[in-house]
């Protein structure tokens, strides 16, 4: 098969498969369906066994396995991140970091309770924290 028209193909179905923007400009997505092609045609998915078509459909399935599994890790990371900083601002807030925080354990059981309960506590503490930064500079 022509190499220009395996590229065709390649670029076509990765827009149909959401690999490539549908509005990205032409000779752009030509350029990425060719280093897909490239792509597979080194994978162990181009075999003579099966139509081109459809070596790359098993292609772009296992592509798209792929980029949701690291979906699924870039989202983890970023809740981790998002927690970390939680942290680190609680620790500020209360003042932790200098030592002079003076809440008893009753007092962290009743914060913790709000936190738990109330859905707009994180919104509510983001605004008190930011608030309290202005004050502490």
């Amino acid at each position: 098969m022509d190499n220009s028209y395996s590229q065709f193909i390649m670029t076509n179905l990765a827009v149909a498969n959401d690999l490539i923007d549908k509005d990205e400009d032409y000779d752009i997505m030509w350029g990425e369906g060719g280093e897909l092609l490239a792509e597979f045609e080194g994978s162990s998915y181009d075999v003579d066994s099966k139509s081109e078509i459809d070596c790359m459909v098993d292609f772009f399935n296992h592509k798209k396995r792929e980029l949701k599994n690291k979906e699924k890790v870039r989202k983890r990371l970023l809740k981790e991140h998002k927690r970390m900083t939680l942290i680190g601002n609680l620790k500020h807030y209360y003042e932790l970091d200098l030592e002079n925080c003076l809440m008893t354990n009753a007092d962290w059981i009743v914060e913790l309770s709000k936190a738990l309960t109330d859905k707009k506590y994180l919104k509510k503490f983001n605004k008190e924290y930011a608030i309290y930064l202005e004050e502490r500079e």
